[in-house]
């Protein structure tokens, strides 16, 4: 049996690292979208593009409400070249059109998603909030979290 497809093997990322241009949010996460799932070179191996920075990608992430222990979702950590951490919600969602991924985020939409984004860089704000409990949670620095995250290689992160 493969080790990747293993029961009790831990979710693989396969792209470890990659060269960005725009370190927004935004950004950041439609490209995690859109090539969570491919296996790529790693990005010291080839030609660094004129402008880029380097962004280091951990496992995925499991989030679980410190309430009722329900599994909001999973999440990926990243390092960037400038100094600063953060995260991107493990979900093809954002690999969507333009168009189709523009709906409002945040306690104030229909259906609220279990995490959102308000800010950019290391003064960006990450939002939780439980579908079964409905706890909405403080919001976390994301740089302070993904820090954690990513040094400690977490595997597990329970939000309370």
């Amino acid at each position: 049996m493969n080790r990747a497809n293993a029961p009790n093997a831990p979710p693989r990322t396969y792209l470890r690292s990659s060269y960005h241009l725009d370190l927004g949010q935004e950004a950041l996460q439609r490209n995690w979208s859109l090539y969570r799932r491919r296996r790529h070179r790693e990005a010291g191996s080839r030609q660094r593009p004129a402008g880029a920075h380097l962004v280091e990608w951990t496992d995925a992430i499991d989030v679980v409400c410190g309430k009722c222990r329900k599994r909001l979702g999973r999440c990926v950590a990243f390092r960037s070249e400038p100094g600063f951490y953060g995260l991107v919600e493990d979900h093809p969602r954002w690999a969507a059109p333009l168009r189709m991924w523009l709906a409002p985020a945040g306690e104030t939409a229909a259906r609220p998603r279990w995490l959102w984004f308000e800010g950019d860089g290391p003064l960006a704000l990450a939002h939780f909030r439980c579908g079964r409990c409905r706890q909405a949670f403080a919001p976390r620095n994301a740089d302070r979290l993904a820090a954690t995250a990513f040094e400690d290689q977490l595997r597990e992160l329970v939000i309370s």
